[in-house]
């Protein structure tokens, strides 16, 4: 889709009857295992429309799943799986982006979480491209060539291992794709080169991907988890904070430090175009600490947890005990369980909730709340 004027009617009509041919040809062959006609398409009605009439996928070939688009916007609610991309080379930060879905098998990942019609509706899932490293080889000429970082093969292989078992340790990862099995022109992150020799053992990647995966182990599992906010982020009004720029000195996230000589202003913390943010006092430096007081009568809930939006590396501590740290970045706030850590951390009366989050480039946001939870029955 790509190149493709998908607001041109005559364009989309010439793409569906080459994508019928295309279905004709190849829906008998033993090798193909689903249909996805589009790649990376935004929002629109002119893209929800053709997602809808590339649905007739499913009339033509009833026997294979069905992706409307691979990543960003899902328009057609009828698609059978659904799939993100997701190129963060930090596993730990890969890790953090999925763990609520690992957990509770709801509210995944999603590319564009701004359009409601791309919301995740319980289809299977998988991440069908991630990785895209460009390794370093004898074959290497000195011109530019595309990938996610350039390593060699030692620290691609430890990268590689850390984000695989991502994906291959959450119970509701149904598959995965890595980018890519070869050289394609500028895109030099193949696991092959351009004329399909290998640049290493491919049994290398087989060692890390044959083991057993959670979802063949233990199956999917849905656990539906109602949050209330026991203490309110900013996303639907203002909680006062006191804030620096400034690096603090040590003890910063204590309950008994002295932030008086710290600004104080409302939350989400920011600068205005951030995907998702809600700025009420804007930041534009390269980090920010934040600290606030808050009273809890009781502590009572099944599950304890975050509501939290991050652009980008943030550190929360709650009484002076540092209960996440979440590499990276988010495009939109997200609920994140942290039972066990905010258990340990919390206690009734009065409390201390600090953050420090930091930012390189592109956009930069920090807002976080506390949650309740309780299983809905």
């Amino acid at each position: 889709s790509w190149g493709v004027n998908l607001a041109d009617h005559v364009a989309v009509a010439h793409v569906a009857n080459e994508w019928r041919e295309v279905v004709e040809r190849d829906r008998n062959h033993p090798s193909l295992i689903g249909w996805c006609p589009l790649n990376e398409t935004g929002g629109g009605e002119n893209v929800a429309a053709t997602q809808l009439i590339l649905g007739l996928t499913q009339v033509m070939d009833p026997t294979r799943p069905y992706l409307d688009t691979s990543g960003y916007v899902h328009l057609d609610p009828r698609t059978d799986v659904y799939d993100c991309h997701d190129y963060e080379q930090n596993p730990s930060a890969f890790e953090a982006r999925f763990a609520g879905f690992s957990l509770t098998g709801t509210r995944p990942w999603n590319n564009n979480p701004s359009d409601p019609r791309s919301a995740y509706l319980g289809q299977p899932y998988f991440v069908s491209e991630y990785g895209g490293m460009r390794i370093i080889t004898e074959r290497d000429t000195g011109q530019p060539g595309w990938g996610y970082g350039q390593t060699d093969l030692q620290e691609f292989l430890h990268r590689y291992k850390g984000l695989t078992d991502v994906l291959l340790d959450n119970p509701n990862m149904f598959g995965f794709c890595y980018t890519q099995l070869t050289d394609i022109e500028q895109e030099q992150n193949g696991i092959y080169f351009y004329d399909r020799k290998p640049k290493y053992d491919p049994a290398l990647v087989r060692a890390i991907n044959a083991r057993p995966a959670a979802y063949e182990t233990q199956g999917p599992r849905i656990l539906r988890v109602e949050w209330t906010p026991a203490v309110p982020s900013s996303r639907e009004s203002p909680q006062v904070w006191r804030y620096t720029t400034e690096t603090p000195p040590a003890g910063w996230e204590k309950p008994g430090f002295d932030d008086s000589s710290w600004k104080e202003g409302p939350g989400g913390f920011g600068a205005p175009g951030t995907p998702g943010s809600v700025v009420r006092t804007e930041w534009r430096t390269s980090d920010i600490y934040l600290r606030r007081t808050f009273t809890l009568d009781a502590i009572d809930a099944e599950y304890l947890g975050l509501l939290i939006h991050h652009d980008e590396d943030a550190e929360v501590y709650v009484n002076g005990i540092q209960v996440a740290r979440f590499p990276g970045y988010a495009v939109d706030y997200f609920e994140r369980d942290l039972t066990e850590p905010l258990k340990k951390a919390l206690r009734r009366g009065q409390n201390t909730l600090a953050v420090h989050c930091r930012q390189t480039m592109g956009g930069q946001f920090i807002d976080v709340g506390i949650l309740f939870g309780r299983k809905r029955r």
